[in-house]
């Protein structure tokens, strides 16, 4: 199966559907695990990942560098046609980790696994080398890690610098998937001045890494 050439042209509503023309059943399965926090209200793994896809596809077609940026190939595919693959398979693993909590679900490594999980996916497809794979691995195992960063870091200079220096050449990426994944999520109407100083400093860092 031409897995990339697929990619082109799908949306959010496809993903929505469980990409069923792909044959990758661990997508279509996202639609039975609710997710219910201070993130999510009540919404399934699939409307987050159809909602993030959506909001990568918005941000990109929006910046002219950015767009320029992820046409350059990793292996054989283009950063951006696999930062899709990541964004579709970022939460893949969280049905298997799932843990409800005083009416709250909390996915506890579900990056480590959904990165373990992707890379069996992936494997079925021969177009997607062990180096874009290995590429697409780091940004799932580590997208749950720039919240991280947030939960501890002030907005500032100082702190893109130290955004920088942990990410190092993967800056960019874990920025736009950073802003993709909360972008519109419920953390808007749970804690709104966290959100909004989360979206303004994935908006800054990105600006700022294309003008250092």
């Amino acid at each position: 199966m031409d897995l990339i050439n697929r990619l082109l042209d799908i949306t959010s509503s496809d993903i929505l559907n469980g990409l069923p023309s792909f044959d990758i059943p661990e997508v279509e399965s996202l639609k039975n695990n609710i997710e219910l926090n201070g993130w999510h209200n009540r919404e399934t793994t699939l409307q987050h990942t159809a909602i993030v896809f959506e909001n990568f596809l918005k941000i990109v077609s929006k910046e002219t560098n950015l767009r320029n940026y992820l046409k350059v190939k990793v292996g054989l595919c283009s950063k951006y046609d696999l930062l899709k693959l990541v964004v579709i398979f970022h939460d893949i693993a969280k049905p298997e980790v799932v843990v409800l909590k005083n009416a709250e679900t909390s996915f506890l490594g579900h990056e480590e696994f959904s990165a373990t999980k992707a890379n069996a996916i992936l494997c079925r497809f021969s177009e997607v080398n062990s180096i874009d794979r290995q590429y697409i691995l780091y940004i799932i195992k580590n997208h749950g890690n720039v919240h991280k960063f947030l939960d501890t870091k002030r907005k500032g200079e100082k702190s893109f610098h130290q955004f920088i220096k942990q990410f190092q050449d993967f800056s960019i990426e874990m920025a736009l998937i950073g802003y993709a994944d909360i972008l519109r999520s419920y953390l808007e109407v749970s804690n709104n001045i966290d959100y909004r100083y989360r979206i303004a400093f994935f908006e800054d860092v990105i600006i700022f890494l294309f003008i250092i």
